[in-house]
Formats: C-alpha cells, structure tokens, sequence
C-alpha cells in the first residue's frame, strides 16, 4: 500500500560506524517520529533518539537524511517499521528521555531488556543494567564509586542500638587526631588510622538529604567511606544505612 512503502523495514541491527554529521543538520529536532516496533506503534522526537549517541537510531536518521533528496522529504517520512519485540521498548524510550525507571526483578526481563539495549546499541542502558545485576537487584553491598543517599531512620536506630550495647561504630564518633588517639568499628573492624583523609561523625550531617559518594569500603562491604559535594571530610557509614542512587 502507499502508507506502507513510506516505513523503512528494519530487521537486523544498523552498522554503527563512520560519520553521523548528516543527521546533525537536521534543522527540526523536535519533529516527531513514528516507530511500529512488531506492531506496536511509538511516537517520540529526532532529539529524543538522538541523545544516545552512536546508537541505531542515529545511524537511521543519518541514513534516512542521506538517502532522502531534500529536508521536506526527511521530514514527511519519519516513519519506521522495526521487526523487535515491542514489550520493553517503553522502557528503553524511557531511558532515551532521562526519565527515572525501575528494572524488573525478574532476570529473564532484564536479560531480555539487555538483548534490546545490545541490538539498539545503547551503551548507556547496558552500562546501568550491568551494575544493576552487580548489586543483586540493588540490594547488594556498595562500591566505591556509588551514588548513595543516608537513611537516617535506620541509622539513628543503629546507634541506639550501639549506645545500649557500649559498642561504638566509628560514623558516630568524632576522633582526636591532634592527640593521636585510634578506635575501631564495631562494624566492620576498621581502625581509625585506615581512613584516607579527615573524618567526622555521620550526625554532623544532621539528617541531610544531599547525596554522596562512596570513596572507600571496609570489610567485605559492610561498612563505607562516604563523602558530599567538594568538600574532604569523610564520613564512616554502615552499608546498611544507605540507599544506591542511580542517575
């Protein structure tokens, strides 16, 4: 039929090399694309498919753009027939638009999740996959590295807890490096002396909302070192007092 010929019919992945500088003299980004994805339709934008960069879906503008006569022509023929299972492509629209989604717990999904983002060679998606399934699901230890938030709720009961027991996690004291003393955590072990900078007791943060870095982790992950902003202090967590942040 006439509406069928203007889909492009795409059933195995785009070579994702060589320039994609046509593409970039795309006047309109903010004209809409259709996409039949195995027969669910999608609408979304040429900037919106174009911010991962070196994906499948630049080299298929760049290719429609090069192989289009004029810009009207581009233009009145955004429309795309991808033969791919459809059922987590909202999901990766989603990610295209840097809005804040939850993988599934399932790992068949994520795996199938995974099989998509290889095909539509979004490096950014499968970067976030892979350190998903390295946390177990988010649920694991931390890393240096990581994004984390302190839930106070659970650590203010975890130093409740220590009061009553006279044991000391080294997050809620302040130690005197001036007169050299040391103390250890009843966490993870750790001395003072093993900290790579200054430290200061997690309280002083006074229930901030702010996120942090991990920067350090001691015994197997079960506590960590964690820092805010620019400044150098350190502040000594129990892992199990933080929530990952993915961003």
């Amino acid at each position: 039929s006439r509406e069928s010929s203007r889909f492009v019919v795409l059933r195995r992945p785009l070579q994702v090399i060589g320039s994609t500088a046509a593409v970039g003299r795309m006047e309109d980004e903010s004209q809409l694309v259709s996409l039949n994805i195995g027969g669910r339709h999608f609408t979304t934008d040429v900037s919106t498919l174009k911010r991962a960069h070196g994906s499948f879906f630049v080299v298929l503008l760049d290719k429609r753009w090069r192989h289009s006569p004029t810009e009207e022509h581009v233009m009145e023929n955004l429309h795309f027939f991808i033969d791919r299972d459809p059922h987590h492509f909202g999901m990766i629209l989603d990610h295209l638009r840097r809005v804040p989604f939850n993988l599934p717990s399932s790992s068949r999904a994520i795996s199938e999740i995974k099989r998509e983002a290889e095909f539509y060679c979004l490096d950014d998606l499968l970067k976030y996959i892979r350190r998903h399934e390295f946390h177990d699901f988010g649920k694991g230890p931390v890393f240096p590295g990581d994004r984390i938030k302190i839930k106070w709720d659970e650590l203010d009961d975890l130093h409740q807890e220590q009061a009553a027991s006279g044991s000391t996690h080294l997050g809620m004291v302040r130690l005197d490096y001036l007169h050299g003393s040391e103390a250890h955590c009843a966490l993870c072990g750790c001395n003072s002396k093993d900290f790579d900078g200054w430290q200061r007791p997690v309280t002083d943060r006074k229930h901030s909302d702010q996120v942090g870095s991990v920067i350090k982790v001691h015994n197997a992950g079960r506590c960590c070192d964690v820092t805010f902003g620019y400044a150098k202090l350190i502040y000594h967590v129990p892992s199990s007092c933080v929530d990952l942040i993915y961003e």
